[in-house]
């Protein structure tokens, strides 16, 4: 696959990746309120005959809305200081972590449903268990591509955010 210069066709690479941690980060602390509203409120008081099973997979997507609000904090973190490749290539390694652990939720949260014949109603959140996920592919093709946009940069050069229009790569001539 060729190497995109843009995220999302428009938006400077960098600036890509920091909004996907930030919009990943939104949708990990949206996630982890609804988890707890609903292990509080709905699973107890209206499915008390299969609590057990859903409150596995309601304490396996906590964990997983936990991991992913602390591994998207750690890739803003590492983009906006300008962190090195290496510490890149550790958040997309973490962030497709994240992605194949969702990925695996969805599945196991439409098998656990359908078993219940509660599948119908939560429909919607069985398509949003798959959408996240397959968007968060795309997502880490722009974070790879990010990365080895800061490593085609030498030792010579640095990456300057300010002042460069698009976020290219500028090279400084240290003597």
């Amino acid at each position: 696959m060729a190497r995109m210069d843009k995220c999302c066709g428009c938006i400077p690479m960098r600036a890509g990746v920091i909004t996907i941690a930030i919009f990943w980060l939104i949708i990990g602390i949206y996630n982890l309120i609804q988890n707890i509203e609903f292990q509080l409120i709905a699973v107890k008081d209206y499915y008390s005959n299969v609590y057990k099973t859903l409150e596995i997979v309601i304490k396996y997507a906590l964990i997983i809305n936990s991991l992913t609000i602390l591994v998207t904090v750690f890739g803003i973190i590492v983009v906006c200081s300008m962190g090195s490749a290496r510490l890149l290539k550790i958040f997309l390694g973490l962030y497709i972590l994240i992605i194949v652990l969702h990925l695996i939720h969805a599945i196991y949260f439409t098998v656990v449903i359908s078993s219940y014949e509660f599948f119908d109603f939560f429909i919607d959140i069985t398509i949003k268990n798959f959408i996240g996920p397959l968007i968060g592919i795309y997502f880490a093709k722009v974070i790879a591509d990010y990365i080895a946009i800061v490593e085609s940069a030498t030792t010579s050069r640095t990456i300057e955010d300010s002042e460069v229009a698009n976020n290219q790569v500028v090279t400084n001539v240290q003597g």
